[in-house]
């Protein structure tokens, strides 16, 4: 319905509201003295919610354009494909042990990409949790099996910015993709990545109703 439009997302949940909600939940992290008090996919025997929350905004400016306008338009990136899933909260955050949302969701986005090349890194949504990251862990061996792309989280660093957590993430996977890079985690995590070129990326986020997306970017030059 439009050839070019604004989409992102800001938050600001620093409030006595929002932080009495997630000590409710019992996930948010107590290691306010530790040099990462937020450490998803943590290599250790995880027996505490490591979440913490962060403010954030960002926006992207999305273009609808045909494979021959790519040199003359120059993107950032092209977005190919995109999946998602929905299904009744099995939990209070609203993911189940297996992370059946988040398997649906990545499905889908791989099924619909529009060039054959492997994905190269995945943003996990991965929010630090000990049931959160596991199910994600799960659906990604789902998807992937032991063929895995390289895996990192932002959250470590800038906590869970909730709205603008997607499109944070997005702008992350933009910055890989036109650096060739791919982040590494400043601590011992349960995934060991490689070294290896970043044409391809895969964004996950998850929200509490009960809802996954998957969005696939790739480099302009591979398309």
């Amino acid at each position: 319905m439009a050839n070019r439009f604004i989409a992102g997302g800001s938050e600001a949940p620093l409030t006595d509201f929002t932080l009495a909600q997630v000590e409710a939940l019992g996930i948010y992290s107590k290691l306010t003295k530790n040099k990462y008090p937020c450490t998803p996919l943590a290599d250790v025997e995880k027996s505490v919610n490591t979440f913490v929350l962060g403010e954030g905004a960002s926006v992207v400016a999305i273009e609808k354009i045909n494979v021959n306008e790519i040199k003359e338009k120059k993107p950032l990136a092209i977005i190919e494909s995109v999946g998602f899933s929905f299904e009744r909260p099995p939990s209070l955050t609203g993911i189940s042990e297996n992370g059946s949302l988040l398997s649906a969701s990545m499905k889908m986005a791989m099924e619909n990409m529009i060039t054959d090349n492997s994905i190269d890194l995945l943003l996990l949504h991965s929010p630090g949790t000990i049931k959160g990251d596991e199910a994600e862990l799960n659906a990604v061996k789902n998807i992937f099996k032991n063929d895995f792309p390289n895996i990192f989280t932002n959250k470590w660093k800038i906590g869970h910015t909730y709205a603008a957590s997607p499109s944070l993430n997005l702008e992350l996977g933009l910055l890989c993709l036109k650096n060739n890079f791919s982040p590494g985690f400043p601590y011992n995590t349960v995934i060991h990545n490689k070294k290896r070129n970043v044409k391809k990326v895969m964004i996950n986020a998850t929200g509490f109703g009960g809802n996954a997306t998957s969005i696939i970017i790739s480099h302009p030059d591979s398309i």
